[in-house]
């Protein structure tokens, strides 16, 4: 706005038509620059504020899985006698505290036995499936819900023939 006056001003005082002195109009057509970057500014700085309070997706990867015994190192210890799935899993970004993670197994849902170090980049999860050791490969999804929404990692296969004590299997 103030450019468009500095020049009509201009163009004014240049026609002798006018009656302000030229300063003026360049003084206006200063402010109109300055005004116009600070109003730029300002609309860039609302954009980037809203992009950064736009919740982003907690994305949950198992990495490795094996398969253990209660009371094998770094397995639960009780209850004794039965088979641990144990996931390494990734988390991005590890901003959101995990509040509960599950593991869909066919039509059952089995909760976290075991779970050090949850608010990490990546943990070990320990889930007792017992009643699965033996069924060959089977498709399961690994759900975690934080601040009251759930998170997907999507389907993976583990195959559940392998011998206890193992070392970690790529998924």
């Amino acid at each position: 706005m103030g450019i468009i006056l500095a020049g009509a001003g201009a163009y004014l005082d240049i026609s002798g038509k006018g009656g302000f002195p030229t300063w003026l109009w360049i003084v206006l057509a200063i402010s109109g620059f300055v005004i116009a970057q600070f109003l730029a500014f300002h609309k860039v700085r609302l954009e980037r504020d809203r992009a950064l309070e736009a919740e982003k997706p907690l994305i949950i990867t198992p990495h490795k899985y094996a398969i253990g015994l209660s009371g094998m190192t770094e397995y639960p210890q009780e209850p004794e006698g039965r088979y641990w799935l144990c996931l390494e899993v990734a988390v991005a970004p590890n901003d959101k505290s995990i509040d509960k993670l599950d593991l869909l197994l066919g039509e059952e849902t089995i909760p976290v036995n075991y779970w050090p170090g949850k608010n990490v980049a990546t943990f070990n999860a320990y889930f007792d499936v017992t009643n699965w050791k033996g069924k060959g490969k089977a498709q399961v999804e690994l759900v975690a819900y934080a601040g009251g929404k759930s998170y997907s990692s999507g389907r993976v296969t583990i195959d559940f023939d392998i011998e206890p004590g193992g070392i970690g299997h790529r998924i």
